[in-house]
């Protein structure tokens, strides 16, 4: 007996609604309040210029511009994330990083 292929429908349901609107009414109180965390996990992966990286789930961009800089423009940074609000915002923060590429998706089903 199989089982069902998962679904994350009734999350990516939130994360393009209400989530979302509280998330970017708030971005930069989240941003301080998480940004050490981001920073601490790419501290500890040691990323590296011209290394190419993904970050999954990447909201609205803040952790994208900690490893922009740190891949510097030879590396490369893929932003993923199921919500279209948070990737419009990350798009706009991230827009004049050439080293940035945002793929709107469910990281769970790839």
């Amino acid at each position: 007996m199989s089982s069902p292929e998962p679904s994350n429908r009734e999350q990516i349901e939130f994360w393009n609604g209400s989530a979302a609107e509280r998330w970017l009414s708030e971005q930069e109180l989240m941003d301080r309040a998480l940004g050490p965390f981001g920073l601490a996990a790419i501290e500890r992966l040691a990323v590296a210029p011209g290394e190419s990286i993904v970050d999954v789930g990447c909201g609205s961009g803040h952790t994208l511009l900690q490893l922009a800089e740190r891949v510097g423009s030879s590396g490369r940074v893929l932003g993923v994330d199921p919500s279209r609000p948070l990737l419009q915002r990350a798009g706009e923060r991230t827009r004049q990083l050439p080293q940035v590429e945002l793929c709107e998706g469910d990281a769970a089903l790839a």
